[in-house]
């Protein structure tokens, strides 16, 4: 794996998150502007949003949760074409696991323009979780190379797998 490309892209979602949220990683916000790569209480709905790629976009590895919140664990994708975008969709595997059961409830938006950028997101509402360590894992391959504008993901590309583990403190 490139170690600039892989900053490249680092830097890239983060400026991306931030943007889009308008407050630190990590920090209560308003319903419907939390978004994926972040990790927070969405205060008007009571659900605690959590980042499946969270050490990958600048967040925290470990996130306490409120006992008693529902979750939503969130991902996302962004490019500089809605074309790679596409291409992206084409040719992703992704798999999300929480405690080490791949989550199944998935829900994709829909491709957005998004900061001279675009984008798509998932979410997957999980439920309450019991008191204790939960671990969400998150890993993307793709079934052939592609290109997001700024670095290529695949097969024989300069990263071939993404990957990330984050926690998930119920307390």
């Amino acid at each position: 794996m490139n170690q600039d490309g892989t900053k490249a892209r680092i830097k890239l979602l983060v400026a991306l998150l931030i943007a889009v949220i308008g407050l630190t990683l990590c920090q209560p916000v308003p319903a419907r502007i939390v978004t994926p790569g972040s990790s927070a209480q969405n205060t008007a709905t009571g659900i605690f949003e959590a980042s499946a790629m969270c050490t990958l976009t600048g967040g925290k590895a470990v996130v306490t949760v409120p006992v008693g919140r529902s979750v939503r664990i969130t991902w996302g994708w962004s490019a500089y074409t809605e074309q790679q975008i596409k291409d992206y969709l084409d040719a992703q595997i992704t798999q999300v696991t929480l405690d080490g059961v791949v989550v199944t409830n998935v829900n994709q938006g829909v491709i957005q323009s998004l900061n001279q950028k675009f984008a798509v997101f998932w979410t997957a509402d999980v439920g309450v979780l019991s008191p204790g360590t939960h671990l969400v894992a998150y890993v993307g391959k793709w079934k052939h190379k592609i290109d997001d504008g700024s670095e290529t993901f695949g097969p024989e590309s300069e990263t071939e797998t993404l990957s990330d583990k984050c926690e998930l403190l119920v307390k």
